[in-house]
């Protein structure tokens, strides 16, 4: 059997090949076969151009600072009596915080005002004085003119003493004559003879009172009587103008007392002693509350030392930085909104209220501030806030996906759909934002773009939709 089968097999490829020669030698009959089909339109995703409110908003983050924070510093340096409040405590403005002991000061004060009041006794006294001294000026001004006038009295009652002096020599000596003649007796002789002599003595008293004065004015003022009064009067000019000298303005009105520079310095000194006694106590600057505490009672402190931190949050305020190129679409007053970690749910409103008048230049970014109300105290200091600014609004701008935006050559085109036919259009975008592209020019809401399968289209190709499957 096997020998049967060995001896076909060469039979069979030689016939074989005979067959495969003859039909090599014949023409090709024509094909009877159906032509290959076109390849069917790419099948592509399409949506419809809509609209939608868009934000343009800046974002930057901040730390979170106290609206105030102010340092309680003592002024003076002294040993702690007191601790009016502690550490977390809301205090308000003029609330005691710290006393230092005021037992020195006291002492100071007393002192100080003693001073001031032994200066300004003084000065009143000198007041007095110089009241005084003027009323001596006036005293020795009527005394010489008092005197003048005894004097002038004095000289008159001279002269008067020389005419009745020379009445009665000349009644003496016609007495006398006459007694020569006896027409007079002795006795009348001898009664002449003692007028004579009153009438002298009277000359010689009127002559001494005089002093040797001569009736000239100049000669008036070299009286004992008239130098005395001079030298009262000088006297007392004297003591005027010294105490004018040292009252200043005060000598002129009573008001011009507390002007003295004596009692000037003195209340100076007085008024600095009541500053210091003053400043052992420390008042609240302001609303707040009351940071760590650093100090306890009986602690000496040096004048400056840091005692507490005393912080304003009923409102905070947050630093950021954003770039120049949003600067000429922020103004101060402009909404803006923070959020933190603790309550990442939540959107703190606030206002920005200050922006730098200056951009670094090294980051070209321009320091901003912004202001919240912090009710409850949640926002503290130093918590980082995310802060978000809306710069732009628009409530119906015409959106695409961003897989619908086709970028060539450094512009921007969407195939539109045109009765199954993709049309390769230009636009020009806006603002992106959480996977949308506004669009500005080149599409209108209702027309469909394709969203997938771009990379198979070219402009005027046809295409088949995938229309999405309807919900039964």
């Amino acid at each position: 059997m096997k020998l049967n089968i060995q001896r076909r097999v060469p039979l069979l490829f030689l016939l074989f090949g005979l067959t495969l020669a003859a039909c090599g030698a014949k023409s090709p009959a024509p094909s009877t076969a159906p032509p290959a089909a076109a390849p069917a339109p790419p099948l592509v995703d399409v949506i419809e151009v809509g609209t939608e409110r868009l934000v343009d908003a800046v974002e930057a983050v901040g730390t979170i600072d106290a609206a105030e924070k102010v340092s309680v510093k003592p002024e003076i340096a002294g040993r702690i009596v007191r601790i009016a409040f502690d550490e977390g405590r809301t205090v308000q403005r003029g609330d005691i915080l710290v006393e230092l002991d005021p037992g020195k000061m006291k002492q100071d004060v007393e002192v100080a005002s003693a001073k001031f009041l032994n200066i300004r006794q003084t000065i009143l006294q000198q007041r007095e004085q110089l009241a005084a001294a003027r009323a001596k000026i006036a005293e020795a001004r009527a005394g010489i003119d008092h005197a003048r006038h005894s004097i002038r009295e004095m000289l008159a009652r001279l002269d008067r003493a020389d005419a009745v002096l020379e009445r009665a020599r000349q009644d003496h000596a016609r007495t006398q004559s006459l007694f020569e003649k006896e027409f007079k007796t002795r006795d009348d002789l001898e009664k002449s003879a003692s007028a004579v002599k009153q009438a002298e003595a009277a000359r010689t008293e009127s002559l001494a009172a005089l002093a040797g004065v001569k009736a000239d004015t100049a000669d008036l003022d070299r009286h004992p009587a008239v130098l005395q009064a001079a030298a009262a009067m000088a006297a007392a000019h004297a003591a005027e103008q010294a105490l004018i000298a040292a009252l200043g303005p005060a000598a002129e009105n009573v008001s011009g007392v507390d002007h003295h520079p004596e009692v000037q310095r003195a209340l100076a000194e007085m008024n600095l002693a009541k500053e210091k006694l003053k400043d052992l106590t420390l008042l609240a600057p302001m609303n707040g509350i009351l940071s760590e505490r650093r100090v306890a009672v009986g602690d000496f402190v040096d004048k400056g030392a840091l005692l507490f931190d005393l912080v304003d949050i009923s409102s905070v305020k947050i630093a950021f930085k954003v770039p120049e190129r949003y600067l000429g679409r922020i103004r101060t007053g402009q909404e803006a909104v923070a959020r933190v970690a603790p309550y990442p749910q939540e959107a703190f409103s606030g206002s920005v209220y200050y922006i730098d008048p200056t951009v670094d230049a090294a980051s070209r970014t321009a320091l901003l501030k912004m202001r919240l109300q912090n009710p409850g105290h949640r926002l503290k200091p130093g918590l980082f806030a995310n802060v978000q600014i809306v710069v732009g609004d628009f409530p119906r701008a015409t959106v695409i996906p961003e897989e619908a935006v086709v970028p060539q050559g450094g512009d921007m085109f969407a195939y539109v759909i045109e009765a199954n036919t993709a049309r390769l259009r230009p636009i020009r975008t806006g603002l992106r934002s959480r996977g949308k592209v506004q669009i500005l020019e080149g599409l209108t809401a209702g027309e469909r773009v394709v969203v997938a399968g771009v990379q198979k289209l070219r402009d005027g190709a046809p295409v088949r939709v995938n229309e999405p499957e309807t919900p039964q």
